[in-house]
């Protein structure tokens, strides 16, 4: 008879432990998946406006990483182009992709054990990345609205290369010497990017380019190391 109280005595133990168990794994388990460093969508607004700097790896410190637009753009202290790729950023993962020369050793996806304005911490395994962050753009005041009306009012724009430009809401027209439409193509904006389309003569001038600088008769753009300056001209 004692035998069987002891087992049963016994049986109760194991029970109510492994439930104990069980719910202190759940608790931990939650505190795990619940845990989040940074939100996304603050680490972009952090890389997105910043210069970033390498600060504990075989990299320069003088090495400037720019994260804009989800691009990378790498360049030695001298300004001279180092390497370029793309990154995304998922649940506190941020992958590095497409990376071929100074920064190619650090493709793959890096979680973020810490992070501030200035500051973030990421991980690999057993390699860590500390990015520190240098000089910030100025915030642009125009809107997107804004950059349409002054681009659309009745004038031309002079532009980098010695070209003259007209704007109407979603059309770009290149003039000539004698101020002769000679080239159409396509324009638009969102979210303080300018996107050239459909430009033959000055294919290379098409894609995504940043505003970085915006007034009533000046408006300067960027992508990559490539800089555009529009200068407002003649007005009807």
């Amino acid at each position: 008879m004692k035998s069987i109280f002891k087992i049963t005595v016994f049986s109760f133990l194991m029970i109510f432990m492994s439930c104990d168990n069980e719910d202190l794994e759940e608790v931990n388990n939650e505190e795990e998946t619940t845990e989040i460093i940074c939100p996304d969508e603050d680490i972009i607004s952090y890389l997105e406006v910043c210069e970033w700097y390498f600060t504990n790896t075989s990299l320069e410190s003088s090495t400037i990483v720019d994260f804009s637009n989800m691009n990378i753009h790498a360049y030695d202290q001298n300004g001279d182009f180092a390497d370029e790729g793309n990154w995304s950023i998922e649940s506190g993962v941020i992958s590095l992709n497409s990376l071929s020369a100074t920064l190619a050793n650090y493709i793959g996806d890096w979680t973020i054990t810490e992070c501030r304005e200035d500051f973030i911490a990421l991980s690999k395994g057993d390699e860590i990345i500390h990015l520190e962050r240098g000089e910030c753009e100025e915030e642009i005041t125009c809107s997107d609205d804004e950059i349409t009306t002054y681009l659309t009012e009745a004038c031309t724009w002079a532009m980098t290369g010695g070209r003259t430009l007209g704007f109407t809401e979603t059309t770009i027209l290149v003039y000539d010497n004698n101020d002769a439409v000679y080239e159409e193509a396509n324009w638009s904006i969102e979210n303080g990017i300018i996107t050239f389309e459909n430009l033959i003569e000055l294919q290379y001038y098409n894609g995504d380019w940043t505003i970085t600088e915006c007034g009533e008769d000046f408006i300067e753009l960027t992508k990559g190391e490539d800089i555009i300056h529009l200068e407002k001209e003649a007005c009807e």
